[in-house]
């Protein structure tokens, strides 16, 4: 899978939380000390959402980021979006982009009557 290309699909208005494991060869990394970033760019490349704010869990190297309906309330559904997950190492001075791909913003289904 081309890291550079995994597409997310997510609800307008509705809560995101998506969850990220950082491995290097297989080994989960230590990411508690690092600067992570989920960010969400329209299709001019304007970043529209920037969430730097990750629960952590060392024990599986694993970051999860939350963003609320209020946030994914400001996206319009079928536009044109992309995503990134950065990390910039502790003591590290660029960040490096871990996975990335198109942003599919869908309507909320309707609740049934």
């Amino acid at each position: 899978m081309d890291s550079n290309n995994v597409s997310l699909k997510v609800f307008r208005n509705r809560e995101w939380v998506q969850a990220f494991t950082v491995q290097k060869d297989g080994v989960n990394q230590d990411i508690h000390l690092d600067s992570l970033a989920l960010v969400v760019l329209d299709g001019t490349g304007a970043m529209v959402l920037s969430n730097k704010v990750a629960t952590f869990s060392n024990s599986n190297a694993t970051a999860t980021f939350v963003y609320g309906d209020t946030a994914m309330g400001g996206l319009v559904a079928n536009a044109r979006y992309s995503w990134q997950f950065l990390r910039k190492p502790n003591q590290a001075t660029n960040s490096d982009l871990l996975v990335s791909g198109p942003l599919v913003v869908s309507e909320s289904p309707v609740f049934p009557p």
